[in-house]
């Protein structure tokens, strides 16, 4: 088919355009930009990845965007494991009420943790910007498992030549994780790193610096502070490029996969180190519902007061602080909660807690997961509109998903209530 030259033209200098912002600046809109020309032109496959967030091998290609190739930990230099896991496999049981349209990622019987170690690299240079990271051994060799997929994007952001290079003396370790920002990540990706590090005999006055992603929220600088973190020992990089040649730095590697891979260790790691730090009582009572603004219920007004009615408290949790949370979970005999980041909580519950949660639009299955390890009993029910009941394959329109409110059944919920707490 031939293709007027012009028009070939002004679409090489739109891509051209799009795809040089996004390497200066990349931002959600810049990939989601990317993707919708890339749909447009019929690039089905490099579209998914956009959507994803992930620079498709063909456009490095394209643009010349040169990488060397990753390494195996086992072949870096100057590199010695710490601590390793293999992986275990974990049966699941199936939600304990019948939905028709549950969601396909509720079909899971069984997860399967991902291998699990800890490694010290001396010499070594380490390039982040909080989201993407790059681990180079005492070779330059970039090293897998350390180094991100689009760890390009470090090397054509316009400042990074300018970026000086920090040497840090001693030990240093990475909590550096996508997402940290988010509560449910912050808990279950990167205060659980700190296991590999007791697991190690390492304690925690012996390092010299902590790098972290962005400490913009009270429960990341509270749980820190309960781990016996140092203001003095953190490094906070507030997503900007960061350069920095270490003495020693440590390298925890536990993929949890949205609960997919998640380990009974990282559960009992965070009850272990943070329960006792609470306080015994709950500022409510044991029956508690779980409010959110964001991804909200449609008819929160009819939702609330059929759960008043049968006694329970309605919580806010970021109103309360994190001490109060983690005995608001651990004292509670029943949970109803719309799905949402802070149900990373039910770690703290007791085995044989009630836990009912509703979601819509967009489900992931880690507090599924989570109740499955901790042995609670759980039910959830699909509130959504959606035609389709399987996972989303990538995050076209996650933003809409994420923010569509959900219309819960109230006679469903009342049902539930009654058969359960009355």
């Amino acid at each position: 088919m031939n293709i007027n030259p012009l028009k070939r033209r002004n679409h090489e200098a739109e891509e051209h355009a799009l795809f040089m912002s996004l390497l200066e600046s990349p931002t959600r809109p810049a990939f989601i930009g990317m993707a919708r020309y890339c749909e447009s032109m019929g690039y089905a496959g490099e579209a998914g990845d956009f959507y994803l967030g992930i620079v498709p091998d063909t456009f490095k290609q394209k643009y010349a965007i040169e990488e060397a190739q990753l390494i195996r930990p086992g072949q870096a230099v100057a590199r010695e494991r710490l601590v390793e896991y293999m992986p275990e496999t974990y049966k699941l049981a199936a939600p304990l009420n019948q939905d028709k349209n549950r969601n396909k990622v509720f079909e899971l019987t069984s997860i399967t943790s991902k291998h699990t170690f800890f490694d010290s690299f001396r010499d070594a240079d380490y390039e982040t910007d909080g989201s993407e990271t790059l681990l180079l051994d005492k070779q330059g060799n970039p090293v897998h498992c350390y180094s991100s997929r689009n760890r390009c994007l470090l090397r054509t952001n316009p400042g990074y030549q300018n970026t000086q290079v920090h040497k840090l003396a001693g030990v240093t370790v990475s909590l550096v994780t996508r997402n940290g920002h988010n509560f449910y990540h912050w808990m279950m990706d990167v205060l659980c790193k700190l296991d590999l590090l007791e697991a190690a005999g390492i304690r925690i006055e012996e390092v010299d610096h902590f790098i972290v992603s962005g400490l913009n929220y009270a429960f990341q600088k509270k749980t820190l502070e309960m781990m016996g973190i140092a203001k003095s020992q953190l490094i906070d990089l507030q997503y900007s490029l960061h350069r920095f040649h270490c003495e020693n730095i440590l390298m925890p590697h536990i993929p949890n996969t949205m609960g997919r891979t998640m380990s009974i260790r990282v559960t009992g790691f965070l009850r272990r180190k943070l329960l006792p730090l609470s306080s015994r009582t709950s500022p409510v009572g044991k029956k508690i519902a779980i409010h959110r603004e964001k991804r909200g219920v449609k008819n929160r007004d009819e939702v609330k007061a059929v759960l008043l009615k049968h006694g329970f408290d309605v919580v806010q949790s970021e109103n309360h602080s994190f001490e109060d949370q983690i005995s608001i979970f651990a004292n509670a005999s029943h949970v109803v909660s719309p799905h949402g980041a802070g149900l990373a909580n039910l770690v703290f519950c007791k085995p044989g807690t009630k836990v009912f949660e509703f979601y819509g639009e967009q489900i992931q299955p880690p507090f599924w997961i989570i109740a499955e390890l901790q042995r609670l009993k759980y039910w959830n029910i699909n509130c959504g509109s959606m035609l389709e009941h399987g996972e989303a394959d990538n995050n076209k329109d996650l933003e809409k998903r994420l923010n569509a409110e959900m219309h819960v059944d109230v006679d469903y919920l009342e049902n539930w209530i009654v058969q359960n707490c009355d």
